[in-house]
């Protein structure tokens, strides 16, 4: 954590939406805190910029994307287990992205995913997961985290 402190420092502005916003609106009533329509907030991001972070693993330039895994999870009925929440980052997106490690100039809160969290400036289509636990690179497309997430919820739809 030091090391990563240590590094050059980008802040980014980003304003986040809890995906529960409005719920209190929801008829039937979903399930989890009935947030009205306050669960919006922006907030200046400062950590190391991912591609930085990349370059220097030496990721494989036939990488078409970025898996981040959160300390975030959500409970899955038909698993009957938590599953950890993951999200596909294209590595085109990953010179916008941050690893976060300060939150509107003091060190992130557990609230927002210390002791780090991923954070993309230029996408509204990148879900953030907080606390930042794994971070892999896929260059088959196999095994996309999206089209995962794209299957799942053909699958409910």
């Amino acid at each position: 954590m030091q090391d990563l402190c240590a590094r050059p420092t980008t802040t980014i502005a980003v304003t986040l939406e809890c995906a529960g916003n409005g719920r209190r609106f929801l008829e039937p009533p979903a399930p989890g805190q009935p947030w009205g329509l306050g669960a919006v907030a922006t907030a200046e991001w400062s950590g190391v910029l991912l591609s930085d972070l990349l370059d220097d693993a030496g990721v494989d330039s036939g990488v078409i994307e970025i898996l981040v895994t959160g300390a975030d999870s959500g409970f899955v009925p038909e698993l009957g287990r938590a599953i950890p929440f993951e999200r596909s980052l294209p590595i085109a997106d990953a010179g916008s992205a941050i690893v976060a490690h300060s939150m509107n100039g003091q060190p992130l809160p557990p609230d927002h995913g210390a002791p780090l969290r991923l954070m993309v400036g230029s996408s509204t289509r990148f879900a953030v997961t907080r606390g930042l636990v794994a971070v892999r690179s896929n260059a088959s497309g196999q095994e996309r985290v999206g089209r995962r997430q794209q299957r799942c919820a053909a699958r409910q739809g």
